[in-house]
């Protein structure tokens, strides 16, 4: 069922928020979709502040298309630097996260 109970899907779309995700006032919607770019340097604390505040959303279904500072597999593939900073494994802090 759709957002409000009608037939129709609302798609909530967001890029290159770069950190400052906190302040995008999101309207209510069936589906929040992310573009890419959700941090400004790719480290894990950045990925992690994002995934909170990710989940805290009510949109029924969200997705999240990695951009160039965030990479598929379950890595920060620019800048995640395995000697600096736990490998984050397949879940990436909960978000399913693609490269396309």
């Amino acid at each position: 069922m759709a957002h409000g109970g009608g037939d129709k899907c609302t798609f909530v779309v967001v890029s290159d928020t770069h950190n400052k995700h906190g302040h995008v006032a999101l309207p209510p919607g069936d589906v929040l979709l992310h573009c890419g770019d959700l941090t400004q340097q790719g480290t894990l604390t950045e990925v992690a502040h994002f995934a909170a505040w990710w989940h805290a959303q009510p949109h029924a279904q969200k997705v999240v298309i990695a951009g160039t500072l965030a990479g598929a597999g379950g890595r920060c593939a620019r800048r995640w630097n395995p000697s600096r900073e736990e490998d984050p494994g397949p879940s990436w802090m909960g978000l399913s996260v693609r490269n396309c």
